[in-house]
């Protein structure tokens, strides 16, 4: 039976950051751009009351659905015993690890997440976190997230909008904007707009450095404090003036971290020691 299951009268929680879409206009969009199929593996955080769930099942791929409201319960469960392709696991998506999902090798990310687990999902989901370059399941992530995120998620170098993020996601993936979406497309209605980015990830990084965690220090040191020259920033972060003279020969005393591109960073980083 596919019968649509009830939806359970609750209040949207604002700490979890729930706004549901439903303009099915922008589902159909996040779908095609998935393209998933049968065979297919895919991780949806937030579920909520299941408008994308549904639609990704109709692909015949296997949706993994993490879901941390209890209250959904209901709908999610009579969701679940109507398709034996789906699996929903109650849990923090954030404490749960890919291999305790059961994600394959090639497992696409697809969801309308909260906007406050945006960053740090993306950059988990592409093994770019804190826990270091870990490597990902993963060979796709759809996602609809802030319309100032996906900015910085397609920023151009010497952009307001480039920065860590840009930079992080960047060396891992190649990343395109779907569509844009007006905050009348959900309800509750958020507070900002937002787009749907698809950020297919790379076999390798754009710019391999000779140190991936030098990089990442280089590259949080210079971003995390934008106003600062490059070379002062730098400096901030523990490496003397010497090493910098050295380093950034050939660059200007006054240019700022956000001018460099990819491979501008990469040939920083490699210069300077540990």
């Amino acid at each position: 039976m596919n019968q649509r299951p009830p939806v359970p009268a609750f209040r949207a929680k604002r700490s979890l950051g729930q706004n549901f879409l439903t303009d099915a206009s922008v589902l159909d969009r996040i779908i095609e751009a998935a393209a998933a199929e049968g065979g297919d593996t895919v991780l949806e955080v937030g579920p909520g009351k299941g408008a994308l769930t549904e639609r990704l099942l109709a692909t015949g791929a296997r949706v993994i659905a993490v879901e941390l409201d209890e209250r959904l319960r209901t709908g999610l469960r009579v969701l679940e015993a109507n398709h034996p392709n789906l699996k929903v696991v109650w849990a923090d998506v954030m404490g749960t690890s890919w291999s305790a999902l059961g994600l394959p090798e090639g497992a696409m990310l697809v969801a309308n997440i909260p906007y406050y687990l945006t960053s740090p999902l993306i950059l988990r989901a592409l093994g770019a976190d804190d826990a270091g370059d870990t490597g990902t399941p993963f060979r796709r992530l759809v996602l609809m997230v802030q319309e100032e995120v996906a900015d910085r998620l397609l920023a151009e170098p010497g952009s307001r909008q480039w920065g860590a993020l840009s930079v992080a996601v960047r060396q891992r993936a190649e990343v395109r904007l779907v569509c844009k979406v007006p905050r009348r497309a959900f309800k509750p209605v958020p507070g900002v707009d937002s787009a749907v980015v698809c950020i297919d990830v790379r076999a390798r990084w754009a710019v391999p450095p000779a140190s991936p965690v030098r990089f990442r220090r280089v590259v949080r040191a210079i971003f995390a404090q934008r106003r600062k020259t490059l070379r002062n920033a730098l400096k901030a972060a523990g490496w003397s003036a010497e090493v910098l003279s050295e380093a950034c020969a050939g660059l200007d005393p006054l240019v700022r971290g956000e001018t460099l591109d990819l491979a501008g960073l990469v040939r920083l980083a490699d210069a300077l020691p540990d």
